[in-house]
């Protein structure tokens, strides 16, 4: 079980169990409505792989068997072998099923593979044929728009030529997510039918998933050139690139404004059929608001439109410096923009001794450059706050939003400001924030890994849970299922006060658990603050490591595989009573399980899967029952003291395994110290 310690969150990998399939790319990462055409799939462990399920209605795939290759004998015989971890399936999509993005898994004996991204177009496609693994290639374009599916392997580039005339706006748009996690970023090049780099060309989120806008200077040939950011691609280094006079949406102002606002909106972008649109955001959330601005336009990766509870108002020129602050009423929400070049917006308001204040700069959270650096003065100009955005390439980083909150106490009462910079000096039209400044909002959000579960039958499957506390939002946090299918129930789902995870179970009884794969929706709840009681989704998170970061790429849904084929391990409570456990001397568990606990001790090892710390297995004790044995727990004193209440996990591994790959794990159950 890998672990990583990541800015404070004790990270245990992502729950990874022996023989769960490692399903890294899907090749090509989609396919338009109404078509069929074959896929590959490939990972670093696809043991015996039969099945793929993909999200929604309307799409199927069938298992053709695994890929083949041709390699020579020594006497230049042609001999067909299969690839190790490599599939193919025939995928089917219905004329009605609908464009968006979809989670592909697939299934090796009785176990579901972590999902990645899958998308359904309306647009005509062109791939590679997925046998090919040479370096470059590349086809002649008949017609636009298209999207365009291809593979990098080695230094090669490929070509996609095509006839354009002048006045033409063409968009290349890279498809963010369905490029694999930690995998190779593809470069993207207008040129001539010489090969040679086109001028005239606008590029957005170069070091990420490249979007290019070229103006067409003239009629005549020309080609998109796609090769790998770096070496070392192969397979994985699948990329998804739409290709034609397409709508794209680069940005909006204002970015966000106060729920059930009417207002308009100005857009920024190319071959728009409107730059200015009239948006009603009651009853929407912000992902709504943001789908009626687009109108079905590509929209840049990461934009955002944001809705706040406080009234918003509109940043005013100039307001670079402390002479020329503008004032702002508390609470508010200012729409602004840091247009000069190594400049700061500046903002006064004013406070009153012993209150506190929040402010909030959201930036990356919808889709700025902007790299904000906040910082509040009193008013002789002295700092008493400073916050900003967080370079961390950890995994909390990665989940949480980047964007500075820092919280201010006034020790006086009078005018206090709050400067806005960018890290790095930048600016622009692009580099749009919105800057909150009020009392605090105490609330949280959570994501859950892994995003697959397969659970044994009478057993259980383990869940990390992460929480991101806000605005000094400290209680403790309730994680539960959501209308569980039967014999579905989850244990342990409970995040102390002040504390950041968790481990918890979902375990079904061994009788009447679904036989199909089905979906599972959690949900954490808490009292946030004057009695407020909030409801949040858990959201289902994948991470990766790769570019030198770790990735995480969530999914709107949690899917789940039950299976009497998998290894199950219990903790019998004949009370039902928590587990009592004391300092003073080990205590013993029994624990039940029809394959492994007659090794326990031999083959397999118990572990203390949860808590973290203050626990230990001392020893075995096996019966005369085959499916019993006795487990002794260790209990530090000095770590967990009398009174102290929690929940225990046990789990095992095979003997000698360095890594401590999980073979299974107890249900969470109750403990109690004496």
């Amino acid at each position: 079980m890998r672990r990583m310690l990541l800015l404070g969150w004790l990270v245990w990998g992502t729950a990874v169990y022996a023989g769960d399939p490692v399903l890294d790319f899907v090749y090509p990462a989609g396919g338009c409505c109404g078509s069929e055409f074959e896929i590959e799939v490939g990972g670093a462990s696809l043991p015996a792989v039969t099945q793929a399920i993909i999200s929604g209605e309307g799409v199927k795939a069938k298992f053709l068997g695994a890929v083949r290759t041709v390699t020579y004998t020594k006497k230049r015989r042609p001999v067909q072998v299969d690839l190790p971890n490599r599939f193919r399936f025939r995928v089917v999509v219905d004329k009605g099923a609908a464009p968006g993005i979809r989670a592909l898994r697939v299934g090796a004996a009785y176990r579901l593979s972590e999902p990645v991204k899958f998308e359904i177009s309306a647009l005509p496609e062109v791939s590679e044929a997925v046998t090919n693994r040479v370096s470059g290639g590349g086809a002649s374009l008949a017609a636009l728009p298209v999207c365009l599916n291809g593979r990098l392997h080695g230094a090669g580039a490929d070509r996609y030529r095509f006839q354009a005339g002048k006045g033409m706006t063409l968009v290349a748009f890279t498809e963010s997510r369905v490029l694999p996690c930690g995998g190779a970023r593809p470069v993207l090049t207008f040129t001539d039918a010489a090969g040679k780099p086109c001028g005239g060309v606008s590029v957005y989120d170069e070091d990420a998933a490249p979007v290019l806008v070229f103006e067409v200077p003239q009629d005549g040939a020309y080609a998109l050139e796609v090769k790998a950011a770096r070496e070392g691609c192969g397979d994985a280094c699948v990329y998804r690139v739409k290709l034609g006079e397409l709508p794209l949406v680069t940005g909006f102002a204002p970015s966000g404004a106060q729920e059930g606002e009417s207002l308009n909106v100005m857009l920024r972008g190319h071959n728009l059929a409107r730059k200015r649109v009239r948006l009603f955001t009651g009853g929407k959330n912000g992902a709504l608001c943001l789908e009626a601005l687009t109108e079905g336009a590509l929209v840049l990766p990461g934009l955002r439109f944001d809705l706040s509870e406080e009234a918003d108002v509109s940043e005013q020129e100039p307001n670079d410096s402390p002479e020329s602050a503008q004032p702002v009423e508390v609470p508010c929400v200012v729409n602004g923009v840091l247009e000069q070049a190594g400049g700061c917006d500046v903002f006064r308001f004013n406070g009153t001794a012993g209150d506190v204040v929040w402010v909030d700069a959201r930036a990356a959270a919808l889709g700025s450059p902007l790299k904000p650096v906040v910082t509040v003065r009193n008013s002789r100009g002295e700092t008493v706050a400073r916050a900003a955005y967080d370079t961390n390439g950890t995994a909390a980083a990665a989940l949480q939003v980047r964007d500075p909150s820092v919280p201010v106490k006034l020790a006086e009462t009078g005018a206090y400001e709050v400067e806005v910079a960018d890290a790095e000096g930048r600016s622009g039209e692009a580099f749009v924030y919105r800057l909150r400044v009020g009392p605090p909002r105490p609330d949280f959000q959570v994501w859950m890994t892994p995003a697959s579960l397969n659970i044994p039958a009478d057993g259980s499957m383990l869940v990390t849970v992460f929480l991101q506390r806000m605005h000094g939002f400290e209680g403790e946090v309730r994680v539960a299922l959501e209308y569980p299918p039967l014999s579905i129930a989850c244990e342990g789902g409970v995040i102390p006060a002040g504390e950041t995870s968790c481990r918890m179970t979902v375990s079904t009884d061994g009788v009447r658990f679904p036989h199909t794969v089905f979906g599972l929706s959690l949900i954490a709840l808490a009292e946030a603050g004057e009695g407020r009681r909030v409801k949040r989704g858990v959201v289902p998170v994948r991470f990766a490591e790769g570019n030198a970061r770790v990735e995480a790429r969530t999914f709107e849904e949690l899917s789940a595989k039950a299976n009497s084929g998998l290894p199950a391990l219990r903790l019998f409570l004949p009370s039902g009573k928590p587990v009592a456990v004391s300092g003073k001397e080990p205590v013993r568990l029994m624990v039940l399980s029809a394959t492994l606990a007659a090794q326990f001790g031999r083959e397999y090892v118990p572990v203390v899967v949860w808590p973290p710390a203050g626990f230990s297995v001392q020893g075995v004790q096996r019966t005369n029952k085959q499916e019993r044995a006795f487990v002794l727990l260790n209990v530090d004193a000095d770590v967990v003291r009398a009174g102290q209440k929690g929940r225990l996990i046990l789990g095992c591994c095979r003997q000698g395994d360095t890594n401590d790959t999980l073979v299974a794990v107890t249900q969470s159950v109750p403990f109690v110290v004496k």
